[in-house]
């Protein structure tokens, strides 16, 4: 479980799951009854449902950093959560990302690669700089990941390419 590798960091301070509640029932009691781990229902979109978690934290402070990952990417390492964590020193937001490899064409046109990077997470955030980037983009649901919505709110959003593979396994 990529849940395993948040977990062994000694400075987290809580974990929220977004997920159904029908999945609920097929998590192992070991996570149910972790005390750092608390449950969301999942909104109608992801970007509802991590608003929901977000708005779900009990004391919690401006500049307390959340990390957000997709439970679609299994692989995250302990060493590229540690990277992301220290990069939250100096900035407000921080996402894994790697570079392209495949060839990439639009439009029957070969695009540069060398100037393309996948986006991936875990993302991290200062909490005032997610918060606030959902609340002022609440009705939007073209984002497709959380960095996104800090970028469009004028953030910067410091790019760490991951040093171990970090698939995505789904397709969408």
């Amino acid at each position: 479980h990529s849940l395993d590798k948040f977990l062994a960091f000694k400075s987290l301070q809580s974990v929220i799951i977004v997920i159904s509640d029908d999945n609920k029932m097929h998590l192992s009691d070991r996570i149910k009854n972790n005390p750092l781990v608390h449950f969301v229902s999942e909104g109608n979109n992801r970007k509802t449902s991590i608003y929901n978690a977000l708005k779900s934290f009990s004391n919690v402070n401006n500049e307390d950093n959340i990390l957000i990952h997709d439970a679609v990417r299994p692989l995250i390492s302990h060493q590229d959560i540690k990277v992301i964590l220290l990069s939250m020193n100096q900035n407000e937001a921080a996402t894994l990302c790697c570079p392209i490899t495949e060839t990439l064409i639009k439009n029957n046109t070969p695009l540069d690669r060398k100037d393309i990077i996948a986006i991936q997470t875990p993302q991290a955030f200062k909490y005032l700089t997610i918060l606030k980037a959902h609340e002022k983009f609440k009705e939007v649901n073209s984002f497709t990941d959380d960095a996104g919505l800090v970028r469009a709110n004028g953030g910067h959003v410091e790019l760490i390419t991951a040093r171990n593979p970090n698939i995505k396994i789904t397709t969408s």
